[in-house]
């Protein structure tokens, strides 16, 4: 009769120890459900996939002459932290990867579902050839937005938010010791999109979420304007050139949040 206590006692210990393990872990992740007072700090657009498409309109001022210029220009990359593959010459587009430069952002939840932060971005681009020579750009974006939490399970919730990114982006050549250049130049570009981020979140953690999401950044502003100097002979000719970019963005693009 005593065996039969103690290993009934056994069962019943056994049995206490796996509900509170099943408790356990069913409130672990039931916790990310829970809403309000809850700020996000992640790193987002930390890699993935992009499409660009961009239109430029030009207007050059040469020695009292003016012209006027359009064309189209589209390409695809692939990058982690901002670095990566494209399917054009990094040269061509060094002006405007800002766009899908890692941002560092901050969100703070509300007990109503709604988030209200910003992204901030920092990006910088040195492109040369063999000869040393080639172009440089230096950028930095903000980005406010809102958006709204929507949970679809115990660890998958939908995040749609929408806001607009305001940006500066300064370029320079870059010589090298060889170059027999005589022109110099400055660029600056002031570009500014609608955004538009339907993203997915996974609570691998309820402190640690990843995030999937499609990125569509419309473009609103893109006035770049270069200013250059050449000199040759000893006479020196003054060049302006106003250009608009509208840089349509469609992204697919990874990041990593944490939840406190």
């Amino acid at each position: 009769m005593k065996d039969t206590g103690r290993v009934e006692k056994t069962r019943r210990s056994r049995a206490a120890a796996v509900a509170l393990g099943a408790a356990v872990l069913a409130t672990a992740p039931a916790a990310l459900a829970q809403s309000g007072g809850h700020l996000r700090v992640g790193v987002e657009r930390a890699f993935g996939f992009t499409y660009n498409a961009l239109t430029t309109a030009s207007e050059s001022t040469v020695a009292g002459v003016t012209t006027t210029r359009e064309e189209t220009l589209t390409w695809t990359s692939f990058t982690l932290l901002g670095t990566g593959f494209s399917s054009v010459r990094p040269g061509s587009t060094s002006l405007l990867s800002a766009s899908t430069a890692p941002r560092f952002a901050v969100d703070y939840e509300l007990s109503s579902h709604l988030t209200v932060g910003a992204a901030a971005f920092f990006s910088w681009n040195s492109i040369t050839d063999d000869d040393g020579d080639g172009i440089s750009s230096v950028g930095v974006g903000l980005a406010p937005r809102v958006g709204y939490s929507i949970t679809l399970s115990d660890r998958v919730s939908f995040w749609p938010r929408a806001g607009v990114t305001l940006s500066y982006v300064s370029a320079s050549p870059v010589r090298g010791s060889a170059s027999a250049s005589t022109t110099t130049s400055s660029t600056s570009y002031l570009p500014m999109w609608f955004n538009l981020e339907p993203t997915l979140v996974f609570a691998a953690d309820p402190h640690v979420l990843l995030t999937f999401g499609l990125v569509c950044d419309i473009p609103l502003l893109g006035d770049v304007t270069t200013q250059s100097s050449t000199t040759i002979a000893g006479m020196t000719v003054e060049r302006s050139t106003e250009s608009t970019f509208k840089q349509l963005v469609v992204a697919a693009q990874f990041g990593l949040t944490g939840r406190f």
